[in-house]
């Protein structure tokens, strides 16, 4: 049964034309699918609800290796295929060699395309076509926590692959996990990583964004490269780069300076107009700190305000808050939260 859900291009042209006919209606949906996770499964679900009938168009593994290299996908297509048809909620599932699904939406017409929410309409390729053929493009949002790109991070460092000690404070998001809060936050490119490590953070954004990152450690950049990331060994006061930037990551690196003012000051001369710098602090005045079970302060830490030691530091030097978001439980209480991640930019 799994694998008649599996169809050519011809077959399932003959398949749609009969739904049509008696006015099923017909949902897509389109990725590589390369782990399949729990993600994938709850979006696939509720793009189901939007119609009748759903099929999942899947990157074969040539598209794959040319959107996101030689090293995938993990699974090869037929395998794929074949765990996507075995879900209930699928109805059909049809692979195409395109980097983009066009050509394939062209015969399927459908009158629901569903992609995830970490898009916008304007951004969608595929929403001309679509409409073109009398059907509509419904964004569904992600479902926080889960990507296969993060996957194969977890399994790289379980075998040991990749090995990088971070030295500002590596388990302070234990319930508001810090990769989440970036693929939420982050909405524009080029993204510039500072004090980018290994390149964690750039490889769940480099599917999405030009990315790139620096990083003050020979073995962390060597593994970053290895990882096919665009990164440079250097320090934030050494970078020589002309170019501008929409997004700035600073997680995790003012706790590591006495002048956090001047390292966001630095920052913002790569900023383009609009752009916005992405940060995290710990809150010397935190419930965990008050209470003696917070972290010690270690020797790294050289940058340890309160919450509202730092809010005055950004008015003074003329930076506005967009967006504050605690970490952990208390996570709507910023005040209250062991680390903060903040979202800033500069007042002209």
């Amino acid at each position: 049964m799994t694998k008649q859900k599996i169809k050519t291009v011809e077959e399932l042209k003959n398949i749609i034309g009969k739904f049509r006919k008696i006015n099923k209606k017909i949902v897509s949906t389109n990725g590589v699918f390369d782990i399949l996770h729990v993600g994938h499964i709850r979006s696939l679900q509720e793009s189901k609800k939007l119609g009748d009938i759903l099929i999942v168009a899947v990157n074969s593994d040539k598209s794959v290796k040319k959107i996101k290299g030689p090293e995938r996908p993990v699974n090869n297509e037929d395998d794929r295929a074949e765990m996507l048809a075995s879900l209930e909620c699928v109805d059909f599932v049809v692979t195409f060699n395109e980097d983009n699904p066009i050509k394939i939406l062209e015969i399927i017409k459908p009158n629901v395309h569903v992609k995830g929410g970490d898009y916008k309409i304007s951004e969608v390729i595929e929403n001309d076509t679509v409409k073109k053929n009398g059907g509509k493009v419904v964004l569904i949002p992600m479902v926080r926590g889960y990507s296969t790109t993060a996957l194969i991070k977890n399994i790289e460092n379980v075998r040991g692959e990749v090995k990088y000690e971070f030295l500002g404070y590596p388990d302070n998001f234990e319930h508001n996990p810090i990769s989440d809060i970036i693929l939420e936050q982050v909405k524009h490119g080029p993204v510039l990583d500072i004090g980018c490590g290994n390149g964690n953070l750039l490889m769940l954004l480099k599917d999405r964004f030009d990315v790139e990152g620096f990083d003050i450690s020979k073995v962390a950049v060597e593994l970053a490269r290895k990882r096919g990331l665009k990164v440079e060994e250097s320090g934030i006061e050494d970078l020589k780069t002309k170019k501008k930037f929409n997004t700035i990551l600073m997680i995790g690196l003012l706790v590591l300076t006495k002048a956090p003012e001047k390292y966001l000051q630095i920052a913002s001369k790569w900023l383009d107009d609009g752009g916005a710098i992405m940060l995290t602090i710990p809150n010397a005045n935190s419930v965990k700190n008050l209470f003696g079970i917070a972290k010690k302060r270690t020797k790294h830490h050289l940058c340890y305000p309160s919450y509202f030691e730092f809010k005055n530091l950004l008015k003074k030097n003329r930076f506005e808050i967009l967006k504050c978001i605690g970490t952990g439980r208390l996570g709507r209480f910023p005040p209250l939260s062991s680390v903060i991640f903040y979202i800033i930019r500069p007042i002209k």
